[in-house]
């Protein structure tokens, strides 16, 4: 059985066992599929508005870009919880119960010395790099922290002002507590070889101010992995990604996307780094934008300049670029600031055809690329060698897959699903949902029994607040609920970027700029 396969039939059979799933990453997985495959209490006949709604909400202090994480049978002082996590833009970590309104479990402030911060320390006010992209006061935590559950630690990277410049740090809780652990946390720093922007003596060093830690965290093989981009284009930047040891904190890698050049971030509108493993060899596949660029074939030097491009980064020794993807229109896309980087890449199970190894990627062009992760494509001025290219909406944000189908719901666009048959992509959807959104789109979630009752949840942010949308997966022109359809009762928070559904163990969770929401089934 297929790797991928296998995993996907894993967690349907232990969902079948235990009727619990974590969601400890951004979008479930490393694949970044979105999909949580034990759900059997929320389905399309039970999601109605006579039988789902919000059930409380949790006030946070800070703006929730994040996506909140959560573990099913956590023990805290005593007591067994379902805990939801969540982390704000003002620097702190929450740990609340899931199901019931209350005071946090427990939260952890990363601007006091507990937490190895300066006395003074605050988080970064927006006006430090005058850059409006957080649309809030204060930078702290943006990227999706990540948890590894066999030593129970958190994860998560802080951003905060002391002395008078910004400091970045990575951070290992204890899930149960919020402290720290030994030797947590370690001052993000970072330098390669280069003359690019910024270098001085062939050296190019990583800026806690302009460097923007926006995509979710990886931890894969004892390795956490941290994506960077930029502040609104701001000053002089580059995309930077860098590697820690999970148990030491101690740095493994740092690659960079423009050593002799400039820019091009690792943005994707937060979402995570996306990654396989096959042969046994670890590889991350993030997408790039708005940058330098002169990458030719063959790749590996990590001297080269990558501006728009899907690439596949070998992480078993250090991380070095093994293979890249260029669109033929690169030029065009950077003139126009039709970033390919503005979309996350979502890695698909095998698929029985002649490349089994497939991935999809969209950005603000509303090019959707079927690319071949074992053979991505490389770059001519001519066409573009991938396995397959339709179009959608300009997107930022990124897929979800759920049963051979992948949904997109892009910039003035609607809900579209298309169908994979034999590894390649419906040309058009095969349905889409009624919603016209106006803002930059969405990153839909998936709740499932396996392959039973799918229904994919995401969030239109085109007003002041978040209306929530539960589609029938096998068919999104049915819309089963929607937070406006009970306004009064249901209706979501203060609009935030990029927020994405968590479902587990039949609710969602959503944040917003003030809040966590909690919606489920009330009777």
């Amino acid at each position: 059985m297929p790797f991928r396969k296998a995993f996907a039939f894993s967690l349907f059979t232990a969902g079948i066992m235990f009727g619990q799933t974590n969601v400890l990453t951004q979008h479930n997985d490393i694949a970044r599929t979105g999909q949580n495959l034990s759900e059997f209490l929320l389905t399309p006949s039970s999601v109605s508005s006579a039988n789902f709604g919000k059930k409380f909400t949790l006030p946070v202090d800070g703006q929730i870009y994040a996506q909140p994480l959560y573990m099913s049978k956590v023990a805290i002082a005593g007591q067994v919880h379902h805990v939801v996590f969540v982390a704000t833009e003002h620097d702190s970590v929450y740990a609340f119960d899931a199901t019931a309104p209350g005071a946090p479990l427990w939260k952890a402030s990363l601007l006091d010395a507990a937490h190895g911060a300066a006395p003074g320390a605050t988080s970064d006010p927006e006006s430090d790099t005058g850059c409006a992209d957080i649309a809030g006061p204060e930078y702290g935590i943006t990227g999706t922290p990540v948890i590894d559950p066999v030593s129970g630690t958190l994860f998560v990277v802080s951003l905060t002002l002391e002395n008078g410049y910004p400091v970045q740090r990575l951070h290992a809780l204890d899930i149960t507590t919020g402290r720290e652990k030994n030797g947590s946390p370690t001052v993000i720093a970072a330098q390669v070889h280069g003359t690019g922007s910024g270098s001085s003596g062939g050296i190019l060093a990583f800026d806690p101010k302009w460097e923007n830690q926006r995509a979710g965290l990886l931890l894969l093989n004892g390795t956490v992995y941290i994506g960077y981009a930029s502040h609104c284009d701001s000053s002089v930047w580059h995309g930077w990604i860098l590697g820690y040891d999970a148990a030491t904190l101690l740095q493994t890698g740092a690659f960079v996307t423009t050593p002799n050049g400039s820019s091009s971030g690792v943005w994707m509108a937060g979402s995570g780094l996306a990654a396989d493993v096959v042969g046994g060899i670890p590889r991350m596949f993030p997408a790039t934008g708005n940058g330098s660029f002169n990458a030719t074939a063959p790749y590996g030097t990590n001297t080269m300049n990558y501006g728009d491009d899907i690439l596949r980064l070998d992480l078993s020794n250090g991380i070095h670029v093994a293979d890249a993807f260029t669109p033929s229109a690169q030029g065009i896309y950077s003139f126009f600031d039709l970033d390919v980087g503005s979309g996350g890449v979502l890695v698909l199970p095998d698929q029985f055809s002649l490349t089994p190894h497939l991935a999809v990627q969209v950005g603000k062009s509303g090019a959707m690329y079927l690319v071949n992760r074992d053979k991505l494509g490389g770059y001519s001025l001519l066409s573009n060698a991938i396995v397959q290219q339709v179009s959608t909406q300009g997107l930022w944000g990124m897929p979800a897959y759920w049963n051979q189908n992948v949904y997109v719901w892009g910039w003035l666009g609607r809900m579209s699903q298309f169908k994979l048959t034999n590894g390649r992509l419906s040309t058009s959807p095969v349905a889409t949902g009624p919603q016209l959104q106006t803002s930059n789109g969405s990153t839909p979630s998936i709740s499932a029994y396996g392959f039973l009752n799918g229904i994919v949840w995401s969030v239109d942010n085109s007003g002041a607040n978040q209306v929530l949308y539960a589609y029938d997966a096998n068919n999104v022109a049915n819309v089963l609920w929607t937070s406006a359809q009970n306004a009064a009762r249901d209706a979501g928070g203060p609009v935030v970027k990029f927020v994405v559904p968590t479902v587990a163990d039949g609710n969602v969770f959503l944040g917003s700029a003030t809040q966590l929401t909690v919606y489920g089934m009330l009777k």
